[in-house]
């Protein structure tokens, strides 16, 4: 059968929520989805006691951003 003799089927589950999209996560920074993965091997201590600070993935995510301020910084002044 050729692709123009097939009937439009809709994408998705058959009877599935039509209101999906509502559902969906969304960026809290519009236009900066979090969808990348940094995996970063540590001894079992420092994982149990990253994990047991309230919002650990928050935190974890502003000292990387801290220190890659610090890092362009300093590359700026050694330029």
């Amino acid at each position: 059968m050729s692709n123009s003799k097939r009937k439009y089927k809709p994408a998705g589950r058959p009877g599935g929520n039509p209101d999906i999209v509502n559902w969906s996560f969304k960026p809290a920074v519009p236009g900066k989805p979090k969808n990348k993965n940094l995996t970063v091997k540590v001894d079992e201590e420092t994982l149990v006691s990253v994990k047991n600070l309230p919002d650990w993935s928050n935190k974890v995510r502003a000292k990387l951003e801290e220190l890659l301020e610090e890092e362009r910084a300093g590359n700026a002044v050694s330029d």
